[in-house]
């Protein structure tokens, strides 16, 4: 089983400890620079129905857990950006519908072809970028 390790996080001039991180140590004998979790492929590639695979997770401490963004790319070959949250970083519910980002109806866009995404937490606010495919090749940016 992993044990867990200390993430010490500066966010607006404070500092928050996190020691659910799900990590384990390099495994006896190894002398690689990188190792695998032992329980990966943690998010199985047929995860959601419909869906090809799940790649490049975003992932956040949030609360007693973990909150994420993934890219889920269905059959069709569209990636799409989703939710999860996790109670231990290992066992994860994705909500099998895209995320729909609201705001503005002169700004809000459909989430066609969104991929890669990444979360930062600034203060009290967490950004969420991605890359998109709304009027060409895009950046994305969205806050909670």
């Amino acid at each position: 089983m992993s044990s867990a390790s200390n993430l010490t996080k500066a966010s607006g001039g404070a500092s928050e400890i996190h020691s659910a991180i799900p990590w384990q140590h390099r495994p006896a004998g190894s002398k690689s620079l990188l190792w695998r979790h032992t329980e990966n492929p943690v998010i199985g590639r047929h995860y959601l129905p419909g869906a090809q695979g799940i790649y490049n997770s975003a992932v956040v401490p949030f609360g007693d857990g973990f909150a994420g963004v993934f890219r889920v790319e269905l059959r069709t070959r569209f990636p799409h950006l989703h939710s999860g949250w996790s109670e231990d970083g290992l066992d994860w519910h994705i909500d099998p519908n895209p995320i729909a980002f609201g705001g503005d109806a002169e700004v809000a866009f459909s989430n066609d072809y969104a991929y890669d995404p990444r979360v930062c937490k600034i203060d009290d606010v967490y950004y969420i970028s991605w890359c998109g495919g709304h009027n060409g090749p895009t950046i994305s940016l969205a806050t909670t």
